[in-house]
Parts: structure tokens; C-alpha cells; sequence
């Protein structure tokens, strides 16, 4: 085995669905021209969260898509061959 969880360096609380959406990369949540979201893959999410919050958060990525994803945060627009495009869904 060999690792342990020595110290915990902060606690937050998630209670709203706003307080999800901060842990997605702040390029990826910004609004372009049109008013609609940038669609991406889960490899532009993982580069845009290593940029903003570090390498070692950046490997948490895949598993923050499908908790987005399953939360209604995020949304499946288009599937291309084992790429599948996100976007920040918009609620009405």
C-alpha cells in the first residue's frame, strides 16, 4: 500500500450548485461573444484546471466531469469517436 493521508490542509462545505461550478476552470465558465458557453473536452479540462489550480488537482479532473455530469452542472453536447464534448449547462 504505502500511502496514507498524513494531514488535511483545509476543509470546504458544498452546499449549492454554484459552489460546484468554482471548481470548474474559470476559461471554461466564462460566457463567449454569442452569450453561450465554450464546449470542451475532458482533456481541455484537465489542462485549464492543471493552469489554474496545479498538476495534482488536474488529476482529479475525469472524476469532477462525472460528478458534474451526474449533478446536471454539466452537460454531454456531442460524442466523437471515445471524445465526448462538455458544456457548462445553462439553466433556464
Amino acid at each position: 500500500m504505502g500511502k496514507r493521508l498524513e494531514k488535511i490542509s483545509r476543509k470546504e462545505k458544498f452546499s449549492k450548485k454554484e459552489d460546484w461550478e468554482k471548481l470548474i476552470p474559470e476559461s471554461l465558465r466564462q460566457k463567449d461573444e454569442k452569450g453561450k458557453f465554450p464546449a470542451f473536452r475532458a482533456v481541455d479540462f484537465k489542462r485549464e484546471m492543471a493552469k489554474e489550480k496545479g498538476a495534482k488537482s488536474s488529476r482529479w479532473a475525469p472524476l469532477l466531469i462525472w460528478i458534474l455530469v451526474k449533478m446536471q452542472i454539466l452537460e454531454i453536447t456531442e460524442v466523437k469517436g471515445r471524445s465526448k464534448i462538455y458544456k457548462l449547462k445553462v439553466e433556464n
